[in-house]
C-alpha cells in the first residue's frame, strides 16, 4: 500500500529480499500472469501448461512474520518469554494495515492493549489519516495514552513502515 498518498491513490508496493521492485518488474509479472491462460479463436480461456504444472502452496505469511517478531522481542530481553507482562500499550492503526500488531505481536508478549483503536483497515481512514507525522493523528494517539494513563501509544503509517 502507498502510505504516503491519498486513499484514493491507494496501491502496492512489492518487494524481494533484494529490495523494492521497479517498472520492468512489474511489467515482467504482468507478463508472466497474463501468459496463464491461453485464449483461444472462440474467447475461450484455458490454462497454459506450464501453468497447469505448477505447484501451488499456501502460507500464512502473516503468522510466519508476526511469530517472528515475538521471537525477535523475547530474544532481545533475554529469551523472556513474557517481556512486556504488565505494560499497558496502545496501538493506533489508523485503520491502515497495522491494527494486526496489538493482537499477533503484543499480546503475545504479554501486553495489556485495551484501549487500542482504528485496528480495522478501511481504505478510507475514517478516523484520521495513518501517519506518524499528522497532527491528527498524533492528536488521537496521545490523548488515547493519556486518558488510559497507558505506558506507550504506538502509531503507525498505512504500511506499517514507519511509527
Amino acid at each position: 500500500m502507498a502510505s504516503h498518498l491519498p486513499y484514493n491513490r491507494n496501491g502496492f508496493k512489492f518487494f524481494t529480499n533484494a529490495g523494492g521492485l521497479g517498472k520492468a518488474d512489474i511489467k515482467d509479472i504482468l507478463e508472466h500472469a497474463a501468459n496463464i491462460y491461453e485464449k483461444f479463436t472462440d474467447g475461450s480461456l484455458k490454462k497454459s501448461e506450464q501453468a497447469a504444472n505448477a505447484a501451488v502452496r499456501k502460507v500464512d505469511y502473516m503468522a510466519v512474520y508476526t511469530s517472528a517478531l515475538v521471537a525477535a522481542v523475547r530474544k532481545a530481553a533475554g529469551k523472556i518469554e513474557k517481556p512486556l507482562e504488565g505494560f499497558h500499550m496502545i496501538v493506533d492503526a489508523g485503520n491502515g494495515a497495522g491494527g494486526f500488531f496489538a493482537g499477533k505481536v503484543l499480546q503475545p508478549l504479554v501486553a495489556v492493549t485495551t484501549s487500542s483503536q482504528f485496528l480495522e483497515p478501511d481504505g478510507m481512514f475514517p478516523n484520521h489519516i495513518p501517519n506518524p507525522e499528522d497532527k491528527a493523528a498524533m492528536k488521537a494517539i496521545t490523548q488515547v495514552v493519556q486518558q488510559n494513563k497507558a505506558d506507550l501509544g504506538i502509531i503507525f503509517d498505512m504500511d506499517v513502515d514507519r511509527w
